[in-house]
């Protein structure tokens, strides 16, 4: 099995091979590194003397250090989830490339996950058919309950994460649609401009000929009423952009 962690500087899940080989009167687990004791409440349940962990067997022994893993993954899913909440609440106010990079990583991160949980299923479940009806079985009938729960765990682990991997495709296109409004008002707004420009630069465009015989050119207030007909013009098309809700 894989234990994993999920480190919420780099946003990655970080697994960890755990190993169980069980036989009539024990268990042994091997870990791959000793940074914690990952079976700490298990030692402490066996120390304490409480719980079923006691009174059944090996098997059933399997079984809790199993579920302890399979706890984790839960646990990490909720990190998962706060994450996809911050990032889903980032882009909706304001996209950045960044938040897009994190969305991939988590996707990735996700995928990870996929592929440490998914093998979990048809391990516990062949450990469920390992229930014959003679006493040489290292599963009891009694565990067998508790190794369909786990497996019951298990699915609904693998559910969360494909459903996490559908919003993760929804957080892209988010993340595309709101970058493309935003270069659709950026062009409208440069529109706006072009077109207000267009017919003042058409009046500039006459006015700076060089004729010597043209309406209004010795004109005293020329200068002004050009400079007026260019701003009237100017609150005209404002105003009409305005009337049919352009701006």
């Amino acid at each position: 099995m894989k234990w994993i962690e999920y480190n919420p500087v780099t946003r990655e899940v970080e697994p960890e091979h755990v190993s169980f080989v069980l036989g009539p009167n024990w268990v042994i687990s091997f870990q791959e590194e000793r940074t914690r004791d990952i079976f700490e409440t298990i030692r402490q349940r066996i120390k304490a003397g409480a719980g079923k962990t006691r009174q059944n067997g090996p098997d059933y022994l399997l079984y809790a250090l199993a579920d302890v893993i399979v706890d984790q993954y839960f646990r990490v899913l909720d990190c998962v989830e706060e994450n996809l909440a911050n990032l889903e609440e980032a882009l909706f106010q304001k996209a950045q490339q960044k938040h897009i990079q994190e969305v991939y990583t988590v996707k990735r991160e996700l995928g990870v996950m996929r592929k440490v949980v998914a093998p979990l299923r048809e391990i516990v479940l062949a450990l469920t058919r390992e229930v014959p009806s003679t006493d040489k079985s290292l599963i009891s009938s009694n565990t067998e309950l508790y190794l369909r729960d786990l497996y019951d765990h298990i699915n609904q682990v693998n559910e969360t994460i494909e459903i996490y991997r559908d919003q993760m495709t929804g957080l892209m296109e988010l993340y595309n649609s709101t970058i493309s409004n935003r270069l659709n008002n950026i062009m409208k707004v440069l529109t706006i401009i072009s077109v207000i420009f267009m017919p003042l630069t058409f009046i500039a465009g006459i006015y700076g000929m060089n004729f010597e015989f043209m309406p209004e050119l010795h004109w005293k207030y020329g200068y002004p009423f050009a400079l007026g007909l260019m701003a009237v013009m100017v609150i005209a098309m404002l105003a009409w952009f305005r009337v049919k809700k352009w701006i």
